[in-house]
């Protein structure tokens, strides 16, 4: 139990500190740094950088809209980063199969398909915010669906599976503990 209880304690500093490094990091990224972004690819996944015309700076405003356009992924993740803390705060506080356990597993789950709902609408707005200082004609919003999206579904759908199990099991276990 005392290596759980260590190594739950770890991850709860890690996912703690993600919730705020992510975002933090992503604006200064995104405000101060964005040339880099766009040389090293950071947004490859969604869009073929190539397709950028990066000849014209990208303006303030216009790298604030791209941030608040990113904060819309950006704000699934800190949210299951936040309920992985909480998971394993519970885990090192000794609380393995509790309800508060299984309501946060349902609910990382949850905010996992939202979260590839989130891409739906992402891509393309974030795609057309990349292009707009393309010429005219040459501007495009896209959106693409591929094998990370149906893993992450896949793996949601698999924790929330998880959850039910977990559900049932402890309620199979107080009914147990109440008959004689």
């Amino acid at each position: 139990m005392q290596k759980i209880k260590r190594s739950s304690h770890l991850l709860f500093l890690f996912f703690r500190a993600l919730c705020w490094i992510l975002p933090m990091l992503t604006a200064y990224l995104i405000l101060f740094h964005f040339d880099d972004l766009l040389h090293y690819g950071f947004w490859s996944s969604i869009i073929f950088t190539g397709k950028i015309q990066d000849t014209v700076p990208f303006s303030f405003l216009h790298r604030l809209i791209i941030l608040s356009i990113q904060l819309m992924p950006l704000s699934m993740m800190v949210m299951i980063c936040h309920k992985l803390a909480r998971l394993f705060r519970l885990y090192e506080q000794g609380y393995l199969f509790e309800e508060d356990n299984i309501r946060l597993i349902k609910s990382i789950g949850i905010y996992m398909i939202i979260g590839q709902l989130v891409q739906v609408v992402y891509q393309p707005l974030m795609t057309t915010a990349l292009s707009f200082n393309n010429p005219v004609g040459e501007r495009f919003a896209s959106i693409s669906l591929g094998s990370a999206n149906a893993s992450s579904l896949i793996t949601a759908i698999i924790i929330l599976l998880a959850s039910w199990i977990i559900k049932e099991a402890n309620q199979l276990k107080s009914d147990s503990q109440l008959t004689i």
